[in-house]
C-alpha cells in the first residue's frame, strides 16, 4: 500500500476489504487486539481509552478503535444465542457474498447502540465487520447514480462469504441511515432507500428488515449535548440555536442537527417509498429501555427468523446524570419545540397507523390500530 502511494496512487483505505486490512496492517498488532477486546467483552468500561490503536507515519494515520468493533461491549447483554431452527435459505447473498438482511435505524442517542450490542450478544454479525459500517455516506450515494457497478463491487468487499449451511443474521447498524433520505425536493442528499432497492434488486429488496428506534426529540437532543457538550453552553441555548436553523431551512446534514435529523415522518415517509410497510419495525425508545426488553427480544426473533435466547436487558448502562428537561428548559421553549415538531409528530402517527395496517410491526403494541391509539403508544 505505500509502495503504491509512494507512485502516486490514490488509495482510499475505507474501500479495502476487511481481510485486506488485517492482512496489511493489523498482523503486528492482533495479540493487543486480542486483549483489549476480551477486557471489554467482560465488562471493562467501553468509553475508556482501552483498545485504541494507533499507527503514525508520513503516508497515513491509521486508527483502530475496538469499542466500534462488532463484539465491542457484548459482555453486559441479557440476549444470547440459541441453536437456529431457521434455513440458510433465509440468508441474502449476491456473488458469493452474504449481504445484510437487517438495517438498524435511528439517531444518535436513540439506543440504537445498546440494540445493536444486543442482537450481536445473541449471534448476528455485522457488516463491514463494524457495529456502525458507515459505507453509505452523501458522496457515495452521488457516486452510485453515476457508476452503479464500482459501488456495488466496493460493497461487496465488506461483505463475508455466503454461508449456505446455517441461518446467519448480517446486520448494517449504521443509525444514521434513517437520514438518508430526500428532504423536501432537496437534492443534495441522495436517496438510500431507492439505492439499497437496485442494489439488492427487486427479489432480494423485498426481504430486507428494517428496525427503527424513535426517541422523543427534545429528550435525544438533550442527550448528544451532554454527550458531547459545547463549553461555556446551556443546553436551552444549544437547542434554540439548532431549533432556528431547523425552522429557518437547514443546509447542512441532517445528522448534524438534533431538530432537523429527528424528523421522524418525513424519515419514514422516505423509506415507505421504496419499501414496504410489512419490513419495518419500530420500537420507541421507552419500550426498549424502560419496557419489556424480553418481549421485545421474543418479537424480534420472529420477525426476523432468527433464534434468540431472551432476557431483561439492565438499564443501568443506558441510565445518565443528566437534568430532567423540567430543569433544563423553560416550558416556553418546550412548547416552541413541541409546535415545530407538530407538523411531524401527525405524518409519523399517520404512516404507523396506516403502516400497521398493512402489517407494520410496532413493539409490544396490543391496541387497536386507530390514530389516537397509535399516538398513545
Amino acid at each position: 500500500l505505500e509502495s503504491k502511494k509512494k507512485e502516486g496512487h490514490a488509495l482510499d483505505y475505507t474501500s479495502l476489504s476487511s481481510k485486506a486490512m488485517a492482512a496489511s496492517m493489523l498482523a503486528p498488532v492482533l495479540p493487543l487486539i486480542w486483549v483489549s477486546s476480551a477486557l471489554l467483552v467482560q465488562g471493562a468500561n467501553p468509553g475508556s481509552k482501552l483498545g485504541v490503536l494507533r499507527r503514525d507515519h508520513d503516508v497515513s494515520l491509521f486508527k483502530l478503535d475496538v469499542r466500534s468493533s462488532c463484539m465491542a461491549g457484548i459482555g453486559l447483554s441479557a440476549w444470547t444465542p440459541s441453536p437456529q431452527t431457521q434455513s440458510a435459505d433465509l440468508n441474502l447473498c449476491i456473488e458469493g457474498k452474504q449481504i445484510p438482511s437487517l438495517y438498524l435505524l435511528g439517531a444518535a442517542k436513540c439506543a440504537t447502540t445498546s440494540m445493536a450490542q444486543e442482537l450481536v450478544s445473541a449471534g448476528a454479525q455485522c457488516a463491514g465487520g463494524r457495529k456502525e459500517y458507515h459505507f453509505f455516506k452523501e458522496k457515495v450515494l452521488m457516486q452510485y447514480i453515476e457508476d452503479p457497478d464500482t459501488i456495488r463491487e466496493q460493497w461487496l468487499l465488506g461483505m463475508p462469504p455466503c454461508d449456505t449451511e446455517s441461518r446467519i443474521l448480517l446486520g448494517d447498524f449504521s443509525p444514521q441511515s434513517l437520514n438518508l433520505v430526500p428532504y423536501l425536493g432537496e437534492t443534495r442528499y441522495r436517496d438510500l432507500p431507492s439505492t439499497l432497492s437496485g442494489l439488492y434488486g427487486p427479489h432480494l429488496s423485498k426481504k430486507i428488515t428494517f428496525v427503527i428506534l424513535l426517541r422523543e426529540p427534545l429528550a435525544r437532543a438533550q442527550s448528544w449535548f451532554y454527550y458531547g457538550r459545547v463549553p461555556d453552553m446551556t443546553f436551552q441555548a444549544y437547542a434554540e440555536g439548532d431549533l432556528r436553523q431547523a425552522a429557518n431551512g437547514w443546509t447542512g446534514h441532517p445528522s448534524a442537527s438534533a431538530a432537523f435529523g429527528s424528523r421522524y415522518g418525513a424519515h419514514l415517509e422516505g423509506y415507505l417509498g421504496s419499501f414496504d410497510p410489512s419490513q419495518f419495525f419500530i420500537v420507541p425508545f421507552r419500550a426498549f429501555t424502560s419496557g419489556n426488553s424480553r418481549r421485545i427480544c421474543e418479537e424480534l426473533s420472529l420477525w426476523l427468523a432468527f433464534d434468540m435466547e431472551c432476557g431483561p436487558m439492565t438499564t443501568h448502562r443506558l441510565s445518565s446524570d443528566n437534568p430532567s428537561l423540567e430543569e433544563d428548559t423553560t416550558e416556553e421553549f418546550r412548547q416552541l419545540w413541541r409546535e415545530f415538531f407538530e407538523p411531524d409528530k401527525r405524518l409519523l402517527v399517520s404512516l404507523l397507523a396506516e403502516g400497521y395496517a398493512q402489517g407494520m410491526g410496532l413493539a409490544s403494541y396490543r391496541g387497536s390500530g386507530d390514530l389516537e391509539d397509535i399516538q398513545g403508544w
